[in-house]
C-alpha cells in the first residue's frame, strides 16, 4: 500500500486520511491507552 494513498476509514472525525496519518493516530492512541492502564492500575 502505497503510504499516500487515502484510508476509507474516519479516524478522529477525518475521513480520507493517509496511511501514514492513521499509523502515527494508532500509535498514539496505544501510547495514551498504555500510559491511562500503568497510571490507573497503581
Amino acid at each position: 500500500m502505497p503510504a499516500d494513498k487515502a484510508s476509507g476509514k474516519a479516524l478522529w472525525g477525518r475521513a480520507g486520511l493517509s496511511a501514514r496519518g492513521a499509523v502515527f493516530i494508532g500509535m498514539f492512541e496505544a501510547c495514551r491507552g498504555g500510559a491511562a492502564e500503568a497510571f490507573l492500575s497503581r
